[in-house]
């Protein structure tokens, strides 16, 4: 017995409840979440931009944003965690860096 409640042959969404016309797009923002962490990470890596630094941070906070409403929509209970924590990360990022910049020009 397998796990799926689908048989081989039947065709299902692959993005839980989208709606077959509607899961190319959701597919396509989810992606786009991915790419905007890859790229931030790549700018960071090659020190284009400073990994303490607001855009890097900011670039982070939207794809992680982005990634969980994908892996809620598909229902991936694990991804939607990893993604809230790594969005909490870059938001308290964020507030700290702000913090320290009106620290700094009070």
């Amino acid at each position: 017995m397998g796990l799926s409640r689908y048989s081989p042959g039947q065709r299902r969404c692959s993005a839980g409840r989208v709606t077959a016309t509607l899961a190319p797009v959701v597919h396509l923002i989810g992606s786009v979440g991915g790419i905007v962490i890859l790229i931030a990470y790549a700018l960071a890596s090659t020190r284009r931009i400073p990994v303490t630094g607001n855009a890097f941070q900011i670039m982070n906070l939207s794809g992680a944003v982005v990634l969980l409403a994908y892996s809620v929509v598909l229902v991936a209970w694990v991804s939607v965690g990893l993604n809230a924590v790594w969005g909490s990360v870059a938001a308290i990022a964020l507030i700290r860096n702000h913090r320290a910049s009106a620290a700094k020009s009070a």
